[in-house]
């Protein structure tokens, strides 16, 4: 939003703002389990009014703020019901419906939530098959609105349709080129190429949405474009693209 780039900070239990050259601008959060505490925050999503949407993971919980950090209302509880999470990860918004896909981690599926937070529906259960998931972290969209989800767990990325079809795998589990390592979250450019960071190799890599593998950068230490835990990923319009790089703190 506006140029801005938000990071979830794990550690830190707040959400920070940063200009387009890269200045912290500001902050909101500490840590805790009341309105507008975080335990452990792992995805964020901006819905077409600013909103902020956070996965509040620790806190089994979706928490939604406003452009400027202010609390507005929180949804879930620990559990594997409706609108109950166990420890949800990425959280992306339907370009189309509006709905918001979270990866509920624990629970081994996507939960789908309307765009006032009431429950939708949900896919997916615990399995290595086709349409199963194991640990999923986060999701993603294609100019086609189908869904790209990263079972970690599997090593592979699955897409679906919007309401939970399985259409096709991308990777298989492993090291080498083409393949998954931990993968974590995932981004779609405007050229419809898949950017995954993965933390078991400590890289990104990169695929067509038909699962062709292109490229990928990193390994493990601590120069430039290296990296120690790369979880998070995102490109912006002009095509950058941002890794937050975990174990050293950028």
């Amino acid at each position: 939003q506006k140029n801005e780039l938000l990071v979830a900070e794990l550690g830190g239990n707040r959400v920070s703002i940063f200009n387009s050259k890269r200045e912290k601008i500001r902050s909101f959060g500490y840590p805790g389990s009341g309105n507008g505490q975080f335990n452990s925050p792992r995805g964020i999503a901006v819905d077409d009014s600013g909103n902020i949407l956070v996965a509040d993971a620790g806190n089994n919980r979706i928490q939604k703020f406003s452009a400027d950090g202010r609390f507005i209302t929180a949804v879930g509880t620990l559990g594997s019901g409706q609108l109950q999470f166990r420890y949800p990860i990425g959280i992306k918004i339907h370009p189309l419906t509006k709905r918001i896909y979270v990866a509920d981690h624990s629970n081994n599926r996507i939960q789908i939530l309307n765009p006032d937070l009431s429950y939708f529906s949900s896919f997916g259960s615990l399995g290595s098959g086709p349409g199963q998931l194991s640990n999923p972290w986060d999701v993603a969209f294609d100019s086609a609105n189908n869904v790209y989800v990263i079972d970690t767990g599997n090593g592979r990325i699955q897409v679906f349709t919007e309401d939970g079809k399985f259409l096709r795998q991308i990777g298989n589990k492993g090291a080498g080129e083409g393949e998954l390592s931990s993968p974590a979250m995932i981004t779609i450019n405007n050229e419809n190429e898949l950017y995954v960071s993965e933390y078991g190799s400590h890289r990104v890599s990169v695929f067509t949405t038909q699962g062709d593998y292109l490229t990928s950068f990193g390994a493990h230490e601590t120069g430039p474009q290296q990296f120690a835990r790369p979880y998070g990923i995102a490109v912006d319009q002009s095509g950058i693209v941002y890794v937050p790089d975990f174990l050293n703190d950028h």
